[in-house]
């Protein structure tokens, strides 16, 4: 029983390590050049990002938004009410997309297939 406690125990420990390792961009609250930093997601791209949610706080959506800063995306799944996104993209955004919470992304964020994309 000691055993298998710790065997979980170690377990836990390192999937909180290996989750709380991985970038993530909040499209909130990040910049232009933040956003960008997602895989696949170029200057152009996250310029469409950055203004979709900026249409939170002051656009048409603005009451339904109902904030004073730039909060229109309420899950990674309203990323596909950007021209430029469908499906496969958010499925490959998804892990490092977050709408709450502290951007942590640094640098332009690497796949596990070799590349930013």
């Amino acid at each position: 029983m000691k055993r298998a406690l710790v065997v979980f125990a170690t377990f836990a420990l390192c999937s909180f390590v290996r989750a709380a390792s991985v970038p993530v961009v909040n499209i909130n609250t990040a910049t232009e050049t933040q956003i960008a930093f997602l895989p696949g997601v170029g200057p152009k791209l996250a310029t469409a990002i950055y203004d979709y949610a900026e249409s939170g706080a002051d656009g048409p959506n603005a009451d339904e938004a109902k904030c004073d800063h730039r909060c229109h995306f309420k899950s990674v799944e309203d990323l596909a009410k950007v021209k430029g996104i469908g499906p496969k993209k958010i499925a490959a955004l998804r892990p490092f997309v977050v709408v709450t919470g502290a951007t942590t992304a640094t640098a332009k964020i690497r796949t596990a297939k070799g590349g930013a994309k």
